[in-house]
């Protein structure tokens, strides 16, 4: 008799048991799911946003073609070069399947790519880059600091000669990253001040520095040399 209960007991633990495992399984399955349809909405979210500043951009270009005033066209090609900076990081969300993050490193070589197409082919670009995953709320000021300095070399450094600029991303101390970009032209003038340098793209590298709590360096060296610090 001890032993048919015991068998009995036993058995209906075991089903208890099985009844518990199905049930974990259809939570497992229903999360999973929705991890799957919340990754397809973030990714298709990517893709539009790129749609969209692509179109923006678009609508600049336009724009700068209704105008014989060559301040006003430089102005709205300035602002499509940094709404393509954007687009281009959605871009690559969207193609690599990478929902939150980038691999800034390849993102930086592709915006750079993308702006080197626009200026001068006697310039040559050179990379020292490490690997390095960044959330977009760090990747986005930086990209646009990378396209005002890249841009601001290209236009102000070599005066139609030939010429390098240098971009480098790598470790400084533990959680902290070193971008630096500089070109081997004559270099910032003796009498350089930020402060008082009427210039919106250095205004623009300043005020997304500060965003993501960055420290900038601002020095000649062999040419014009800029240095973002920042943390991952």
């Amino acid at each position: 008799m001890f032993v048919s209960t015991q068998l009995k007991r036993t058995k209906a633990q075991k089903q208890l048991l099985e009844i518990k495992n199905k049930r974990i399984a259809t939570r497992n399955e229903i999360i999973n799911q929705s991890l799957s349809e919340k990754d397809l909405l973030i990714k298709e979210v990517h893709h539009r946003v790129k749609n969209n500043l692509q179109i923006i951009s678009s609508l600049l270009k336009l724009q700068a073609g209704k105008t014989a005033n060559e301040e006003i066209k430089s102005s709205l090609a300035e602002a499509q070069d940094r709404i393509n900076s954007m687009a281009l990081l959605h871009q690559l969300l969207y193609r690599n399947n990478q929902m939150s993050s980038i691999l800034f490193n390849e993102y930086l070589t592709n915006l750079i790519t993308q702006i080197s197409a626009s200026f001068s082919k006697d310039v040559q670009i050179e990379y020292k880059l490490i690997p390095l995953e960044l959330d977009l709320d760090t990747a986005i000021p930086l990209g646009l600091i990378t396209n005002e300095l890249i841009s601001n070399a290209f236009k102000h450094a070599f005066n139609g000669k030939r010429g390098i600029i240098i971009v480098e991303l790598t470790a400084y101390r533990k959680n902290t990253y070193q971008l630096k970009i500089a070109d081997n032209g004559p270099g910032l003038p003796a009498d350089f001040d930020l402060a008082s340098v009427d210039s919106l793209g250095l205004d623009i590298v300043c005020i997304l520095s500060e965003q993501i709590n960055a420290e900038l360096k601002i020095y000649n060296s062999n040419g014009a040399n800029f240095e973002i610090i920042f943390k991952a």
